[in-house]
């Protein structure tokens, strides 16, 4: 790879993933993008397909990425997915389980491979929700996910505030993304993953010595109960 800065972003061939990918490339930025099964977008360096709720394939995508590249500046945990489901019913026992498996597992299997070729003043952002904030019906065992997902990243800046490797924590409202492609409600309802893209430009953009601690961010309209 050249002497770009590299980032590999998570669930990026669409949303809000893609938008920061775009974002991040038009920025004069090396960016390994990842999707569970979709094709690569068009300004990918490297684009691989896992399913995060697998080890094997979890670990293959950190295989790909090292043989890639020995530098990783930016690390955006931003893969997931959203399902229905109210903890308190027995078949919620196996949705958890995945939203677990992709919302947490995955985020610190990443991270703790990949260390090692992150440099001082590197950063990792992890995309969480404000469903993590509080419970969101009926969506319970997301919001179960989402809180553990978000209470990671912060323990991840604590360990690892010592070494310079910013973590900072970005909790996203309703944004325009297919997962709300089934709902009749006007795009003011919504913010833009453009605006999430913008977010996580600035950050990299900041000094070693500053991180944004947490920032939630809802459309002008408020969120959607």
């Amino acid at each position: 790879m050249s002497d770009k800065k590299i980032a590999l972003i998570t669930g990026s061939a669409r949303g809000i993933g893609k938008a920061i990918a775009r974002a991040l490339f038009e920025n004069n930025w090396q960016v390994i993008t990842h999707s569970k099964s979709t094709d690569s977008p068009e300004f990918s360096t490297l684009h691989i397909k896992a399913d995060l709720i697998s080890e094997a394939e979890r670990d293959n995508l950190i295989a790909q990425v090292l043989q890639k590249t020995k530098r990783l500046d930016l690390l955006v945990h931003n893969a997931g997915f959203f399902v229905p489901s109210l903890v308190a019913k027995p078949e919620t026992t196996q949705i958890l389980y995945e939203l677990l498996q992709v919302h947490i597992v995955a985020v610190q299997h990443l991270t703790s491979r990949l260390l090692h070729i992150m440099p001082k003043g590197s950063n990792i952002v992890i995309i969480s929700s404000i469903a993590g904030l509080k419970p969101y019906l009926p969506g319970s065992a997301y919001s179960v996910a989402k809180a553990g997902e978000r209470m990671l990243g912060l323990c991840l800046r604590e360990e690892l505030k010592e070494r310079q490797i910013g973590v900072h924590v970005i909790n996203p409202g309703p944004v325009l993304t297919d997962s709300w492609q089934d709902v009749s409600l006007p795009e003011e309802r919504f913010s833009s993953p453009e605006d999430i893209a913008k977010i996580v430009k600035l950050i990299t953009e900041l000094s070693p010595r500053t991180i944004v601690d947490e920032i939630t961010i809802n459309p002008m309209l408020g969120p959607i109960e």
